[in-house]
C-alpha cells in the first residue's frame, strides 16, 4: 500500500496546474489568461488521464485505506483542472464514484427518543468530519462543468457540504475541509434547475449560518487559501441581490 500511496503522490506532483488553479494560494495575480494557461497544461493532463485515471478512480471506489483514497482524490482533482480534462474524467463516470464517498444523511424517525436522535446525528458528524479536504477539492474540480454540477446536485453533495460547514472543531483539518467547501460553494452558487431548485437558497438556509462561518474564515490568522476561498464564496453568494445581500447584512457582514 505504501507504494500505491507514493505513486499517487507522485502523480499529484507531476500534474501541471493552470495558474487559475494555484491562484487561491498565490500572492501574485495571473500574468496570462486562463485559456492560455490551461492550453499549456492540456496535453500532459490528457496523457496522465489516459495512463492513470482508471486506476486512481479504482482506488477511490474500492480502497479502504483512507490515506490512499485522499491522495487519489487530490491527484484526480489536479487532473480535472481544465474544462477539457474535467470532461474526460466525467466521461469515466467519476462523479458517480465520488458520490459514494459521502455518507447519506440519517433518517430520524418520529418515535425515536432524544438520546437515540443525538446518537444518530453524532455518528453522522463523525463520518462527515472524516472526509478529507481532497474529497471536496475533487468535487469542486468536477463542478467546473454543467454535467459535473448536475451530478453533484443529484447526489445531494451540496446539501451535505453545507451541513459539513456546521460541524467540526476548528482544527487545521477542519479548516482545510471548510476551505475546499467554500470554493465549492463559490462555484455552485446561483445555479437553478427545475429538478433541484436554487442552490443559493439551499446554501443560505438560515439554520446553516453559512455567512457567519465564511466571515470567520476571513480572519488574519488563516492561510491565504482559506481567506481567498471564503471571500470567493461571499462574493458569489452576494451576486444574488434578493437573497444573498440581505442575509449578508443580517449576519453583520456589512462592516467587512
Amino acid at each position: 500500500m505504501e507504494c500505491v500511496i507514493a505513486a499517487t503522490i507522485l502523480l499529484q506532483s507531476i500534474a501541471p496546474r493552470p495558474e487559475v488553479d494555484v491562484l487561491p494560494e498565490s500572492a501574485q495575480e495571473l500574468d496570462r489568461s486562463e485559456l492560455e494557461s490551461a492550453a499549456e497544461c492540456a496535453s500532459t493532463l490528457e496523457d496522465l488521464i489516459e495512463v492513470s485515471a482508471k486506476r486512481l478512480i479504482r482506488i477511490v471506489q474500492c480502497c479502504e485505506n483512507r490515506t490512499a483514497v485522499s491522495a487519489a482524490c487530490l491527484a484526480l482533482a489536479r487532473f480535472a483542472a481544465t474544462n477539457e480534462s474535467c470532461a474526460k474524467l466525467l466521461e469515466r463516470n467519476i462523479a458517480d464514484v465520488v458520490a459514494t464517498l459521502i455518507p447519506n444523511r440519517p433518517t430520524i424517525k418520529h418515535n425515536m427518543t432524544s438520546a437515540e436522535k443525538d446518537k444518530l446525528m453524532k455518528g453522522d458528524a463523525q463520518q462527515m468530519t472524516r472526509l478529507p479536504p481532497s474529497f471536496f477539492r475533487l468535487v469542486t474540480s468536477l463542478a467546473r462543468l454543467p454535467d459535473g454540477q448536475n451530478s453533484i446536485q443529484a447526489a445531494g453533495v451540496i446539501k451535505r457540504a453545507v451541513e459539513r460547514m456546521t460541524m467540526g472543531d476548528g482544527s487545521p483539518h477542519d479548516v482545510a475541509v471548510k476551505t475546499e467547501i467554500a470554493l465549492l460553494l463559490a462555484r455552485m452558487a446561483n445555479k437553478f434547475s427545475v429538478e433541484f431548485g436554487s442552490t443559493t437558497e439551499l446554501i443560505l438556509t438560515p439554520k446553516f449560518g453559512i455567512f457567519a462561518t465564511l466571515l470567520g474564515m476571513l480572519a488574519p490568522g488563516h492561510t491565504r487559501r482559506t481567506r481567498f476561498s471564503a471571500a470567493s464564496a461571499l462574493h458569489a453568494l452576494c451576486k444574488d441581490a434578493m437573497r444573498g445581500v440581505p442575509a449578508f447584512v443580517a449576519s453583520n457582514g456589512a462592516p467587512i
